[in-house]
């Protein structure tokens, strides 16, 4: 079944089999947070080679000028100075990462990114599939 019928399918579901679609998802998404439950909790972050060698460090500074009101363009403390702003990995756009960053520590904002792509990732499985 292709994921364009999956969806229309869904829009012609009855009411009943449409509730046990919707607790069928909301249990799926739940379940990274639940298995993941330490870090759910902030009792432990992710933090391996990529996440420790670039990913945390540019989230640090990308938090630095969130808190200074500043476009992070640049930053003269990563290397000899590094474009922040034209880092794709830096993800400046992308619509989690400056609210996360903004909420918490940089360390738990990119462990919780990591569980809400987890979950949405659960979302299109059970949609497109």
């Amino acid at each position: 079944m292709s994921s364009q019928s999956r969806i229309l399918r869904l829009h012609t579901l009855s009411e009943s089999q449409f509730s046990k679609d919707i607790l069928a998802l909301s249990l799926l998404v739940v379940l990274p947070f639940i298995y993941f439950w330490r870090v759910t909790l902030g009792q432990q972050v992710w933090y391996t080679r990529d996440i420790l060698g670039s990913y945390y460090p540019y989230a640090v500074e990308y938090a630095r000028a969130l808190v200074a009101g500043r476009i992070p363009l640049w930053t003269p403390l990563i290397q000899c100075g590094f474009p922040l702003l034209a880092e794709g990995e830096v993800a400046v756009f992308y619509p989690t990462r400056p609210l996360l960053l903004t909420l918490m520590p940089a360390h738990f904002a990119l462990s919780y990114e990591v569980l809400l792509h987890l979950a949405w990732m659960v979302c299109g499985m059970y949609l497109f599939v």
